[in-house]
């Protein structure tokens, strides 16, 4: 798509343009064009209103900003499909806080969907633990050497 790796136009003037055209792929090149300019709420509402959930949570991931991560999921859950919010929290793992993914499905029953979310969490925070545990008992090591050494 030309709109993609191109940008000598007025893309902000073209979206707003396209924003409400009849034909849906034009509205979604709008959507398209907000979120390259970064106007990533206008893109994510352009696609919550046309049903383009993949599309809003793929802006959402670009975005890299937890709390259009938890508006969107939230809405999702209002919709009250689960499949749909699986799919948010694995689109945006990193951007979702575990105690909002947890609150959203237990007020929804949504726990089994959630359990993937949390089996991962887990094991990443267990990784860092890990990592982090190594390098404390790297800086003691060091520094119980350095002990010794100034002492003889």
């Amino acid at each position: 798509m030309s709109i993609k790796d191109f940008d000598s136009f007025e893309s902000v003037q073209l979206a707003s343009e396209l924003e409400t055209h009849d034909l849906l792929e034009c509205r979604r090149i709008s959507a398209l064009l907000f979120r390259k300019n970064k106007r990533y709420q206008k893109s994510i509402d352009i696609s919550k209103k046309d049903c383009l959930y993949k599309d809003a949570m793929e802006t959402v991931a670009e975005s890299k900003d937890p709390a259009l991560a938890e508006d969107l999921m939230r809405f999702i859950m209002e919709m009250d499909d689960k499949e749909l919010f699986a799919s948010m929290l694995y689109t945006c793992y990193e951007l979702i806080q575990p105690d909002v993914a947890l609150e959203v499905a237990w007020r929804s029953d949504l726990i089994e969907f959630v359990m993937p979310y949390f089996i991962q969490f887990v094991k990443d925070l267990s990784s860092k633990i890990e990592t982090v545990q190594r390098s404390t008992d790297d800086i003691k090591k060091k520094e119980e050497k350095n002990e010794q050494e100034r002492l003889d």
